[in-house]
């Protein structure tokens, strides 16, 4: 996708927050996490609804541009966000929807006497549909998957599901992408967790903070000059070796000095964020 493309996502979660991370949270799939992106905030605002179906759009210009042919679009019913959007991405489109209602496991005694509905879609499916699943996000990839074998139950195909963000979560070694395309259906995302965390918008976990190096995926995504990547990292390395030397616990080696590098460019980049949003706070209290 090209860059002025990836600029609406990020001019939209500047103007109207979507992505609360302060508190641990419990996602539909039962992972937690510390990053909650939540897409109605978006699609429910004229402001930037708009360009949330402009995002579908080129997540399915891009799933044409890999040679997929499909005919329907499939909505997931407790996925708010996408489905508040849905006449409009199918008018764009000019293709007709459906409405998949997928199983909820739940200990309700609804559920124990079989009252609630395990599964189905509206309208009905055919043999020769070929289908795109539109979700919000992606964490495990199970709601997909549980879509996936309702759609193949009626006998159509899943050519592919696309999403506005992929939290790129594993289970057993396998991301939500991997699980889901192995079922034969390409996932496409809008962003990744990776990218959100690189911009700001979410809270690194001790595994990215001992792996990665925030300050060269930082460079990369707001395009930082080589000399002026060179200087934070200099005053960074300086910060982190005098942090060092004050722990008598802890080496003065390359892997603590990262740690600690990228302590100090997360702070940066979600210090950047909260003042660019506070700033359109402002602005939009004085309209």
């Amino acid at each position: 996708m090209s860059v002025d493309t990836k600029k609406k996502l990020y001019e939209c979660l500047v103007k109207r927050p979507a992505i609360m991370s302060k508190n641990e949270f419990v996602y539909t799939a039962g992972y937690t996490g510390y990053d909650f992106f939540d897409l109605s905030k978006l699609t429910l605002s004229p402001k930037t609804s708009g360009d949330i179906v402009k995002m579908y759009v080129d997540l399915l210009e891009e799933a044409k541009r890999e040679g997929l042919d499909f005919n329907k679009l499939a909505f997931i019913e407790r996925t708010i966000g996408p489905m508040t959007i849905a006449s409009q991405l199918s008018s764009e489109e000019n293709l007709e929807i459906v409405v998949i209602r997928t199983k909820v496991p739940c200990s309700c005694k609804l559920c124990e006497t079989k009252l609630r509905v395990k599964g189905g879609i509206e309208p009905p499916l055919f043999k020769v549909d070929k289908v795109v699943i539109v979700t919000d996000v992606v964490t495990s990839g199970g709601t997909v998957l549980d879509a996936i074998n309702i759609i193949k139950k009626a006998g159509a195909k899943v050519v592919a599901a696309i999403a506005i963000l992929d939290r790129q979560t594993k289970v057993k070694d396998k991301t939500g992408k991997e699980r889901i395309e192995k079922q034969g259906a390409k996932l496409f995302a809008y962003y990744t967790r990776d990218e959100l965390l690189t911009l700001g918008f979410a809270m690194p976990s001790k595994e990215d903070l001992g792996q990665r190096d925030f300050l060269l995926e930082l460079s990369k995504a707001i395009y930082l000059s080589e000399e002026e990547t060179g200087l934070f990292r200099s005053l960074f390395d300086s910060i982190a070796e005098e942090v060092l030397r004050n722990k008598k616990d802890a080496e003065a080696n390359e892997k603590n000095k990262r740690v600690i590098r990228n302590m100090l460019t997360s702070i940066l980049i979600n210090t950047r964020v909260s003042v660019l949003q506070a700033a359109e706070l402002m602005e939009t209290k004085e309209k």
